[in-house]
């Protein structure tokens, strides 16, 4: 965690928190319920620690050779700075070399960070660890997580609910002209490809709403002041800039009427103009990891086609989310996070948040199919998600001391118990509010 991270101990008794929550939220009624052990938990996960789990195994390799540069020029240069022709040999049982391997920095506030994050573009694609083959791949640092795994649970969430190019990754071992960086997270690049987000139109388009860093960002400012910068398009931005204009004018003009329809309560013309479902499975990837960033910034939307919907996702960005923001919000699984079932005066949301979730979330329609999406593909994972986090623990759990001895982090162990009470209490809250 943050050096200025204070956490709290890990509330064991669950149900006294759902008591204390609901009396603020729903009043005596719904705190008898929950008094009565009333609560539904459903697929109840064991309670094995994570220390008695299956052993930690090795990890593969990354190390990077830089040409003309070193660690530190590397470090101090802007992330968009680009670094040609660094040699890249990968071990995972067998070595591959690859020449003429291009560097950059990635990421906001974790770059600059003393572990940097970056990405790595090869000549041509390249397969690892059966994740499909890409040119670009990311390296995620996870500094703010102790635990590494949050942007990896929250993939599994988006695999579990089955949302269209959910990303995943593996986590590796990184060395820079022989220095161990410690452990990093290897996912895709989100971008427009085979590889991620594989639109076909050449009027296709990927968008980030960004109002987190609209001040650095080249917006399209929407009727109602959501900052929307192109991520990436099928059509080449220079070759076919007329192409790009007329994709990005589409979406715009969806967006918009998106936004007034949502406004208005107009669940017919809301359906018409998005893909629903897409919506859902976003919505419940958000609320069940209580992620910040979830509709302010890396907050995606993509559009395959002037005649197609606007669909959500894929989701991104999690290291901050799944109780994390202690030192902002406490380890309540509750704070920060739009809730169905909460007036927004006490959901705890920020200035550059964008309204529209918060106005879909309003319409009874949406409502009502959110709880059905969640009773039939969500309701009975609490096992299968806890197991996961324990199976993905105890497998870096190694080099993630190692990683938290050369960093001062925190336990990685006393970080996953953490991880996984939050989560279970997070479950129980939703499983509660979705199930009745």
């Amino acid at each position: 965690m943050p050096k200025n991270q204070t956490k709290k101990e890990p509330i064991r008794n669950t149900v006294f928190l759902i008591l204390a929550e609901l009396i603020f939220a729903t009043g005596i009624g719904l705190a008898i319920a929950a008094s009565c052990g009333l609560l539904p938990l459903q697929g109840k996960a064991n309670d094995t620690p994570v220390a008695e789990a299956n052993s930690s195994k090795e990890l593969p390799t990354l190390s990077i050779s830089l040409k003309d540069i070193n660690l530190t020029t590397f470090m101090a240069g802007k992330k968009d700075d680009k670094y040609k022709g660094n040699t890249v040999e990968f071990t995972d049982g067998t070595s591959a070399t690859y020449e003429n391997v291009e560097i950059k920095g990635r990421g906001n506030s974790t770059w600059g960070q003393p572990k940097p994050p970056f990405q790595l573009k090869f000549s041509e694609s390249v397969d690892f660890l059966d994740l499909g083959a890409s040119k670009k791949w990311v390296f995620l640092a996870n500094f703010y997580d102790d635990s590494n795994l949050r942007n990896d649970i929250a993939f599994k969430i988006a695999d579990i609910v089955n949302e269209k190019y959910a990303n995943s990754g593996e986590f590796v071992k990184v060395f820079i002209d022989n220095e161990y960086l410690g452990i990093y997270y290897m996912t895709h690049k989100l971008e427009v490809g085979k590889g991620s987000v594989n639109l076909r139109d050449n009027y296709g388009v990927l968008v980030e709403i960004d109002n987190l860093h609209r001040d650095t960002e080249e917006c399209f400012v929407s009727k109602y002041n959501t900052c929307v910068t192109i991520k990436d398009t099928v059509a080449d931005d220079e070759k076919e800039a007329d192409i790009v204009k007329a994709a990005m004018d589409s979406f715009m003009e969806s967006y918009n009427r998106f936004e007034e329809a949502v406004r208005t309560r107009n669940y017919e013309s809301v359906s018409q103009i998005i893909d629903v479902e897409s919506f859902i499975k976003y919505y419940l990837i958000s609320e069940l990891t209580n992620n910040p960033d979830a509709y302010d910034s890396s907050y995606y939307l993509y559009k395959d086609g002037t005649d197609d919907k606007i669909h959500a996702g894929p989701v991104w960005d999690f290291d901050l989310a799944l109780g994390n923001r202690t030192w902002m919000y406490g380890d309540n699984p509750r704070a920060y996070s739009p809730y169905l079932f909460v007036s927004q005066s006490n959901a705890m949301q920020k200035a550059t948040n964008t309204l529209e979730f918060f106005e879909l979330l309003e319409i009874p329609e949406f409502q009502n199919k959110v709880k059905a999406f969640f009773k039939e593909h969500l309701l009975d994972k609490e096992t299968e998600l806890i197991n996961y986090v324990k199976t993905r623990a105890q497998s870096i759990q190694d080099e993630a001391e190692r990683d938290a001895d050369k960093w001062g982090f925190s336990s990685p162990n006393d970080e996953v118990d953490y991880l996984i009470d939050w989560l279970k209490r997070k479950i129980e809250v939703v499983n509660y509010n979705l199930n009745r």
